[in-house]
């Protein structure tokens, strides 16, 4: 049984085909189910006979050893022909292509140096009373997917 290929393919299925597919899926998943079991209980009757062992390690680190940061502060900002690369207080560097930023993109090279880091040190800020851009850059845009 394949699975339509849109959205409105689903649509046309009976009732009747969409119980067949449903009892497909209870039944599959069902025996997986019971195979993943047997295969556990398995694995712990040999582990209880000592003919098998835990695949446990030892933690070398405690997670009070890592470092996760916790904001982005902008330290140091610098330019080259196709990045704006960021220095953040923490050690991290992000270097974002400038052709994602089309005003930085398409300005001269000396606008580019004309920025400022706002006081929070969240943002790079080009003011169009000082410079030939107007255009704010906020660090932790660039820093990966929102979590929704």
């Amino acid at each position: 049984m394949t699975r339509p290929d849109t959205k409105e393919e689903w649509l046309n299925d009976s009732e009747a085909q969409m119980q067949t597919e449903d009892a497909v899926w209870e039944a599959t998943y069902t025996r997986r189910h019971k195979e993943f079991r047997a295969l556990a209980d398995a694995a712990r009757a040999e582990i209880a006979a000592g003919m098998a062992q835990p695949m446990f390690y030892e933690v070398q680190y405690p997670i009070s050893a890592y470092t996760f940061p916790q904001e982005a502060l902008i330290d140091q900002v610098s330019f080259d022909d196709d990045y704006i690369h960021v220095t953040l207080t923490d050690g991290r560097k992000l270097s974002i292509p400038l052709w994602w930023i089309p005003t930085l993109y398409n300005a001269p090279k000396e606008e580019l140096e004309k920025y400022i880091i706002n006081q929070s040190r969240t943002m790079i800020i080009w003011d169009p009373d000082k410079c030939a851009i107007n255009d704010e850059l906020r660090v932790a845009d660039y820093l990966g997917p929102l979590e929704a």
